[in-house]
């Protein structure tokens, strides 16, 4: 099941990365405190991502921390309206800051070489779920692993992100049995039922080709 962050929580998150965008690095720490759930679980999914071996909490508070300044550096060209969360929108930059901290030579060379890197990754992206705005994120750590979902992804080139997060979220609402699917992402991103069926429809439309049980009815 989707989640939507509460507005006044969505509200704060949008205070702090306008701060600091602006050049407030003040509010790394407000960040680090009172989205430390949503980091942490961030930082476990690329420490899985990236090794497969133990994790220990302090290291996952030291990614936290790691996490929030790199959040802070790509502030200025997150935006709001954009439909992913800053710790889905910076995801590239968050796995290279795993790998630098918990990645060493001996072990980069051997997973490389055995192709484990792989597999490990896949296993975190079904584990980073579908929270609001990590839809769009884990398809595409997917398609980075999967040559056939790499096949879908690549039709939507130049397609906002907003709009396939959109048509992502209503095809997991249709699949989770929701009689009112249309109803559910039109509060849920403001829009009107029928402008996010012709949203999907037009996404959908672009992944022509792609396993039935994939496209929106």
């Amino acid at each position: 099941m989707t989640t939507r962050m509460p507005p006044d929580r969505r509200a704060r998150l949008e205070h702090i990365m306008a701060g600091l965008a602006a050049g407030d690095d003040a509010l790394i720490v407000a960040l680090m405190r009172e989205f430390a759930p949503e980091l942490e679980r961030a930082a476990r999914f690329h420490a899985q991502s990236v090794t497969t071996a133990p994790v220990t909490d302090g290291e996952i508070t030291g990614l936290v921390a790691d996490f929030a300044f790199a959040i802070a550096a790509v502030a200025k060209s997150w935006r709001a309206d954009g439909g992913a969360l800053p710790w889905t929108f910076a995801r590239a930059a968050l796995r290279q800051v795993a790998i630098d901290v918990l990645v060493t030579p001996a072990e980069m060379r051997t997973s490389l070489d055995d192709g484990k890197f792989g597999d490990i990754a896949d296993e975190g992206s079904r584990a980073l779920g579908c929270d609001e705005g990590e839809c769009l994120g884990t398809l595409i750590d997917l398609a980075q692993r999967v040559p056939a979902v790499q096949a879908v992804v690549s039709r939507w080139d130049g397609v906002p992100d907003l709009h396939l997060e959109i048509a992502l979220e209503y095809r997991m609402q249709q699949m989770q049995g929701d009689p009112s699917a249309a109803a559910t992402i039109a509060e849920r991103y403001g829009k009107s039922t029928q402008n996010v069926r012709q949203i999907a429809s037009r996404v959908w439309r672009r992944a022509d080709g792609a396993h039935p049980d994939m496209m929106v009815s």
